[in-house]
C-alpha cells in the first residue's frame, strides 16, 4: 500500500510515440487537445519557461503560488504541486526575492536551487498577476472578495521529536472538535526550531477517521509592535486575548457577505486601540493585498477613512517602526487619500474635516521623530493638495 501511495507522488512520464516530435529544450510548447493554454490563465506572455545554465543544463522554470511570509523574519514559502513531488517540502523565498507589498496566494514563476542540505530555494522570481488566478464574478455579484480558506491561531501544546508529532492548543477548534489539532513532523519550520508555547498560524485538514491536523503551518505569523521606550517593564508576549483576537479577524476575513476585508480592517483597528504587543493592522494589511484591491469594498463600508487615521496614529506613537512598515503604512495613506481626492466635487465631502486634521496630527509627529522625513512629504503635500499632485512614495524597501 505505501509503494503504490508512494507511485501517486512521483510524477508519471508520458506515454511514448514513434510520432512525438523531438524534444528541443526551450522550443514553444504546443499542447495537445485537452490540454489548457497558459493563455488561459492570461500568463502567456508572462511565463519564460527556463533557461541554459553556464555548464549547459536545461533549467525549468515552475508556477506556484505564495503560501506565507514573514516581514520580521524576512523570508516565506511557496506551494508548487511539481516542485513538492520532486523536494516533498514547500520551496523557501527570500524576501529579496518577494515585493512589497506582497500578497498572499499571488501566482510566481520562478527556479529552484539547493541549500547545502538538499532544501528547495526559489530564485529569479517572476509574479504573475493575481487577476489571472481570480474567478470571473457575474454580473450581479457585488462581494468583490474571492472565497478565501479559512486558518486559525494556536500555540504548540507539544511535540515529541522521537514520536515525530505533537499537538497545537486552538480555541476555536476546540469549540469544534473538542480536541487540539494533530501536528507532524513535516510541518516544523525548516530550521527545526519551535518552543512550547508558540504562535503559528495554519489551515486543517482530517485523516480518515475525521480527525484535525494542521497544515501549511506559518511559524512566525504575527507582527509585533516595538517596544518603545515609555512602554511598562517585563516581557510583552501574545497572550491568550492576543490569539482570541487574531482568530476572529481570520474568520472575518471570510465572511460569506463578501466583506470580509472591510470587516477584518474594523476589528484590527479596534483591537489596535487597546493593544501594544500585536500589530493588529500590518495581520490584516499583509493578508487583504494592496488597496487597489478592496478600496470600492472599503469605501461603501465607510472603512477607508477609519483606516486612515489608525495608520497615521500607529506611525505617531512608533517611530521606531521598521523602515519596510514606514513605507508599507505610507503606501496605504496615499492610496486612500488619492482616492478620496479623485472622486467628484460632491462625493469628495465625504473626507471628514476632523479626520482630515487628525491624521495631520499624527503625521506631522511622526515625521518629526523620523530620522529620514522624505517618505512623509508626498501624503502631507497631499492633505494640503486637494488635487492630489504628490509625485508618490518612493518604493525602498533595501
Amino acid at each position: 500500500a505505501q509503494a503504490a501511495s508512494a507511485s501517486k507522488c512521483r510524477l508519471m512520464p508520458p506515454k511514448l510515440s514513434v510520432d512525438a516530435p523531438v524534444f528541443c529544450p526551450g522550443k514553444e510548447w504546443t499542447p495537445s487537445a485537452g490540454e489548457k493554454l497558459p493563455e488561459q490563465q492570461g500568463w502567456e506572455s508572462q511565463l519564460r519557461r527556463g533557461f541554459f545554465s553556464p555548464e549547459g543544463w536545461w533549467v525549468p522554470y515552475y508556477v506556484g503560488r505564495l503560501k506565507s511570509y514573514s516581514v520580521h523574519s524576512g523570508y516565506g514559502f511557496l506551494e508548487c504541486e511539481q516542485t513538492r513531488n520532486i523536494y516533498k517540502m514547500d520551496v523557501y523565498i527570500h524576501k529579496s526575492q518577494v515585493p512589497m507589498p506582497f500578497i498572499i496566494g499571488q501566482s510566481v514563476e520562478f527556479a529552484v536551487t539547493q541549500n547545502s542540505r538538499g532544501q528547495p530555494q526559489a530564485i529569479y522570481a517572476n509574479w504573475l498577476p493575481m487577476n489571472s488566478t481570480r474567478p470571473v464574478k457575474s454580473s450581479d455579484d457585488s462581494t468583490h472578495s474571492a472565497t478565501r480558506k479559512r486558518r486559525y491561531i494556536g500555540t504548540v501544546k507539544s511535540f515529541s521529536i522521537s514520536q515525530g508529532y505533537g499537538f497545537i492548543s486552538c480555541d476555536d477548534m476546540a469549540e469544534r472538535q473538542s480536541r487540539d489539532v494533530y501536528l507532524d513532523r513535516a510541518q516544523l519550520h525548516p530550521s527545526g526550531e519551535w518552543r512550547f508555547g508558540q504562535v503559528v498560524e495554519f489551515d486543517t485538514s482530517f485523516n480518515h477517521r475525521g480527525q484535525v491536523q494542521a497544515r501549511g503551518v506559518d511559524w512566525d505569523p504575527v507582527p509585533h509592535l516595538p517596544k518603545e521606550a515609555n512602554a511598562g517593564p517585563g516581557p510583552r508576549t501574545v497572550d491568550l486575548s492576543c490569539t482570541r483576537n487574531l482568530n476572529k479577524v481570520l474568520a472575518l476575513m471570510c465572511k460569506p457577505e463578501g466583506n470580509g476585508r472591510s470587516a477584518s480592517l474594523k476589528a484590527a483597528i479596534e483591537y489596535q486601540d487597546t493593544g501594544d504587543v500585536v500589530n493588529y493592522l500590518h495581520y490584516v494589511l499583509d493578508r487583504i493585498g494592496p488597496y487597489s484591491n478592496c478600496a470600492e469594498e472599503l469605501r461603501e463600508d465607510g472603512v477607508d477613512q477609519l483606516l486612515l487615521v489608525a495608520l497615521s496614529k500607529l506611525l505617531s506613537l512608533y517611530p521606531s517602526l521598521s523602515a519596510t512598515r514606514v513605507t508599507q503604512t505610507l503606501f496605504w495613506c496615499e492610496a486612500i487619500l488619492r482616492g478620496l481626492r479623485s472622486q467628484t466635487d460632491a462625493a469628495s465631502d465625504r473626507a471628514n474635516p476632523e479626520s482630515m486634521s487628525r491624521v495631520r496630527e499624527y503625521l506631522d509627529t511622526a515625521a518629526a521623530a523620523a530620522q529620514d522625513k522624505s517618505p512623509y512629504q508626498t501624503v502631507l503635500k497631499l492633505l494640503d493638495d486637494p488635487q492630489g499632485s504628490g509625485a508618490g512614495v518612493q518604493n525602498n524597501t533595501d
